[in-house]
């Protein structure tokens, strides 16, 4: 005769999920502080929707707290990725605008 156990029931965070997840939304942030040449910026983007993602290993006390600090890097990352977009279309229009130039001062002028 077999005996039957119960089934485990887990809770929905672990202890070292919740420790990970916490500590990828501080290195989310810090990466969107930190810029990087906009390497930090998408590397907070994608890290805090990893951790929006995860937000079910975290324990719910702490949830509201890791939540708004991947939010905050996702806000960051996403103004790092404006700026360089900003700067790269500001190259495109400084080349395109100084490659005309160029054109017309070679032009004679009769």
């Amino acid at each position: 005769m077999t005996q039957q156990h119960p089934p485990v029931t887990m809770p929905a965070f672990s202890p070292s999920g919740h420790a990970e997840t916490k500590r990828l939304a501080v290195t989310s942030l810090i990466l969107g502080l930190l810029w990087l040449g906009g390497i930090g910026s998408v590397l907070a983007l994608v890290l805090g929707y990893r951790v929006l993602g995860r937000l079910g290993q975290v324990e719910p006390s702490s949830q509201r707290e890791v939540r708004s600090i991947a939010v905050q890097a996702i806000v960051l990352g996403w103004g790092g990725v404006a700026f360089d977009v900003a700067g790269i279309l500001l190259a495109i229009g400084m080349a395109v605008y100084g490659a005309v130039g160029l054109v017309q001062l070679s032009t004679p002028s009769w």
